[in-house]
């Protein structure tokens, strides 16, 4: 399961009902650099969407990476546990 994290000030997503990546295609992207190891999923999952993610900044540390978002600079996907793993 992959998390889509919003700024803020972003409209809020649903969070009882599973967010469709397609429905932001639109949307800018923070993502951390390659070689992490959440960065092979990252872009696979926008390759499952089938769209290429308008990433506007790639940093070298999750800390780094929430900071933008939680400023506004774009969205974010963070792995997650199934509901079946908590």
């Amino acid at each position: 399961m992959i998390s889509i994290l919003p700024p803020p000030t972003s409209a809020a997503l649903d969070s009882n009902k599973t967010a469709d990546l397609r429905d932001y295609r639109n949307e800018k992207f923070v993502s951390l650099a390659e070689g992490f190891a959440t960065y092979a999923g990252f872009q696979e999952a926008f390759h499952i969407a089938g769209f290429e993610p308008e990433i506007v900044t790639r940093v070298n540390d999750i800390f780094s990476m929430l900071s933008l978002v939680q400023a506004g600079v774009g969205l974010t996907l963070m792995p997650g546990a199934n509901e079946e793993d908590v």
